[in-house]
């Protein structure tokens, strides 16, 4: 349970140090265009506001020549019996028309009005192509206390991006026009509803949001396979250091596994090389750097399983080195080193193929000759003893030469591996009675 806990846990890792970053990034890419998109189409805005104002301007001051004026309409009165005041342009009367304004509007989509300054804090809308819910125009409402000081009071052209109008948020311009005396009259506002500048936004962002989750998804589908393939290789490694664990110092590793040119590569050459490092200090002489009892047993159980299986032959033998105990008390124990290392060396490089050689113990030694019968390797074994005898140690400049008595039999002859070693042994022990130096073949 713990396993699998793992195993989702550095799945998730893997996603995780995938994703986030990326999430981050797109999070961090998407509002920072978004606010430069936006800022770059306010900018788009205003400009086109402002052309809209200037042309609108342009436009009246060309159609009808003159000032702004509020005058007076004799033909109706307020109720304090005043005669009601009605915009005008010039010797033109504005109010009630319509045709210019409005077709304004129809070409461009966006909304006009046309202000007039009441006293210092207040202006109201004469003329507007914006109505009401009913269809009414909203004639005689008045602009944000905010936008008068500015524009009028102020005399400056102005911006907004949050000017509401009739409960409705627009990005609106407005331009101060002049009375007959150099004073400001009024204002004219250009206002397009921030609904359709949200869209145009929204219009921007979404597929390019779209096209960035995409990116996610690839993103996840990418670091699933990979984080999969990195946990199987993972999980072909854990497979291989147990086997070494429980003691199966010949375990094979996933070639793929051991060829990645990574760091997950570096650390499953170095697990091989742990195992070959293992292999040789539990199955390794120290002193000869042969095959020590331990790996020798294990040998001739396999070979005699396999000989019984498949009826080829093999030929075991038991070599032990002549008077080896007086070359130690005579000479020392550094010296019977040495002779040791020198026989095994003659021994393993005179091993013929299918010829396997062990320290057994002590000066003796055990050989596995697969595919051979115990005469075929007797012969063998005399060249070897034959070499043993002609070589020499030099030690303390003192010449140190040793002999070698094997017994010799046939593995598959035996109803048991270690009858086989039993065998050979005896075959050893008749050779030490019968002179030594020589090869016994039993």
């Amino acid at each position: 349970m713990n396993e699998e806990k793992a195993k989702k846990s550095l799945s998730g890792s893997f996603l995780r140090m995938t994703l986030i970053p990326l999430i981050v990034m797109i999070l961090v890419v998407v509002v920072a265009a978004g606010n430069l998109f936006t800022i770059a189409l306010q900018r788009e805005v205003r400009k086109e506001l402002y052309n809209a104002a200037s042309q609108i301007k342009v436009t009246y001051d060309t159609v009808y020549p003159g000032s702004y004026q509020m005058v007076e309409n004799p033909n109706v009165t307020t109720s304090t019996g005043e005669n009601l005041l009605i915009f005008a342009k010039g010797n033109q009367i504005l109010s009630e028309h319509y045709d210019l304004i409005d077709g304004f509007h129809r070409e461009t989509g966006l909304e006009a009005s046309f202000f007039a300054k009441v006293n210092e804090t207040e202006c109201y809308r004469v003329l507007t192509t914006i109505a009401d819910i009913k269809g009414n125009r909203i004639v005689g409402t008045g602009a944000h206390p905010k936008i008068v000081s500015d524009v009028v009071i102020n005399a400056h052209e102005a911006f907004y991006t949050n000017a509401t109008i009739n409960g409705i948020s627009y990005f609106a311009y407005y331009m101060p026009i002049e009375a007959e005396d150099g004073t400001i009259f009024g204002m004219i506002g250009i206002a397009r509803q921030a609904s359709d500048v949200k869209a145009t936004v929204y219009a921007i962002l979404i597929p390019g949001l779209i096209i960035c989750l995409l990116g996610l998804l690839v993103a996840s589908f990418v670091s699933l396979r990979y984080s999969g393939s990195i946990l199987k290789t993972l999980k072909k490694m854990e497979q291989f250091l147990q086997q070494v664990s429980k003691g199966n110092l010949n375990a094979n590793l996933d070639s793929a596994v051991s060829g990645r040119r990574d760091e997950i590569g570096t650390m499953a050459r170095a697990a091989i090389t742990m195992e070959s490092s293992l292999r040789d200090l539990v199955e390794k002489d120290a002193l000869t750097n042969l095959y020590n009892r331990r790996y020798g047993n294990q040998k001739i159980t396999k070979v005699w399983a396999e000989a019984n299986r498949t009826g080829v032959p093999f030929a075991v033998a038991i070599g032990d080195v002549d008077f080896f105990k007086k070359v130690n008390d005579t000479y020392g124990h550094e010296c019977g080193d040495e002779v040791l290392k020198m026989v095994a060396r003659i021994l393993e490089e005179n091993m013929p193929r299918g010829g396997t050689v062990m320290r057994w113990g002590g000066e003796e030694f055990l050989m596995i000759f697969e595919g051979f019968t115990k005469e075929t390797a007797a012969r063998q074994l005399e060249e070897i003893i034959r070499i043993i005898g002609n070589n020499e140690v030099i030690y303390e400049r003192k010449v140190v030469r040793v002999t070698m008595t094997v017994g010799v039999t046939d593995g598959d002859a035996s109803s048991n591996a270690d009858e086989v070693i039993s065998v050979a042994d005896n075959a050893l022990y008749e050779g030490k009675q019968s002179g030594r130096n020589r090869v016994v073949v039993s």
